[in-house]
């Protein structure tokens, strides 16, 4: 049984088409890196886990959530959006939707 936020030893290995091969104490997994998902996609998992962090406050130490907030940023800023702009990121994260708060 695994503890809920321990990590295992594993080795992460880039196969040539870009996926990950992970291999821990257990099985080999193959993972596809995050270029390999819909954009749109990334950013409704990105918007829950992010929406989790006050109930869930380890996730700031998540390195996933690290991952795919800076594989964003990237492809936010390759679309001409000034990540450092909280409104802008906000804007592209939502695809142009503007939320209310209520």
């Amino acid at each position: 049984m695994r503890r809920p936020y321990g990590r295992e030893s594993s080795t992460h290995i880039t196969l040539p088409d870009g996926r990950l091969l992970l291999s821990s104490h257990s099985l080999p997994v193959i993972m596809k890196s995050l270029d390999h998902y819909d954009l749109d996609e990334l950013k409704l998992v990105y918007l829950t886990l992010h929406a989790a962090l006050p109930d869930r406050p380890q996730l700031m130490d998540s390195e996933l959530l690290q991952a795919l907030q800076t594989y964003l940023q990237q492809m936010a800023k390759s679309a001409n959006v000034d990540v450092s702009h909280h409104g802008q990121w906000a804007h592209w994260l939502n695809n142009g939707v503007v939320l209310k708060r209520v």
